[in-house]
C-alpha cells in the first residue's frame, strides 16, 4: 500500500498503514524516514513516530531498513542528523530506548566511515543515552576509530562516551 501511494501518504495515511498489518516493507520504512527526517514537513514528525511506535510494537519495525534510509537521507542532504536525531529522541522519550538504540546502532556505521557527516554529534548524543538505559554491548570499529582521534569536538567526545559505554 505504501509503495502504491508514494508521495500521497499523509500523516494520518501512515499511521494507518502501519496499524494495518501485513509486511512494512521497504516504502513504509521510507515514508517515515522521510517525514521524520525531512525539515519542511516538521509538523508530520509526530505522526512518523507514532508510526514508528506502532511497527515496534508489532515486532515488524526493521530497524536496518530504517537506518538505511535516514542515512541515505543525510548522505543525500535532504536531512540532517540533529533533524533525525529530533525525531528519534521524541520516540526514545516514550521509553522505547531499545528500538530507537537499532536505528544508530545500524546508521552509525556508514555516517562515521571516512569522514564523518557534520553534526554526527547529535545522534552519537542519542546513542550513547539509548545504550545505557538498554545497556547495549557491542563492538563497533567505525566509532572505535573516531573515538581514538585526537581533539575536542561533539562528534569525538560522543564518539569516545559511546565506545565507553558498549564495552
Amino acid at each position: 500500500m505504501a509503495a502504491h501511494a508514494k508521495d500521497s501518504v499523509n500523516s494520518r495515511m501512515l499511521a494507518r498503514l502501519a496499524e494495518a498489518g501485513g509486511p512494512a516493507g521497504y516504502a513504509l520504512h521510507g515514508r517515515i524516514a522521510w517525514k521524520i527526517g525531512c525539515p519542511w514537513i516538521g509538523y508530520d514528525r509526530d505522526d512518523a513516530v507514532d508510526a514508528l511506535l506502532l511497527l515496534a510494537a508489532q515486532r515488524r519495525l526493521d530497524g536496518r531498513l530504517l537506518a538505511g534510509q535516514l542515512q541515505a537521507l543525510i548522505r543525500n542532504g535532504s536531512s540532517s542528523p540533529k533533524r533525525v536525531t529530533d525525531g528519534l529522541r521524541a520516540a526514545a522519550e516514550t521509553g522505547a530506548y531499545v528500538t530507537v538504540w537499532s536505528v544508530p546502532e545500524a546508521a552509525l556505521p556508514a555516517l562515521l566511515r571516512g569522514t564523518p557527516v557534520r553534526e554526527a554529534g547529535a545522534l552519537l548524543a542519542l546513542a550513547v543515552e539509548c545504550a545505557l538505559r538498554c545497556a547495549a554491548k557491542s563492538r563497533t570499529p567505525e566509532v572505535e576509530a573516531v573515538a581514538a582521534r585526537t581533539g575536542s569536538s561533539q562528534t569525538v567526545k560522543h564518539a569516545r562516551l559511546l565506545r565507553d559505554v558498549l564495552s
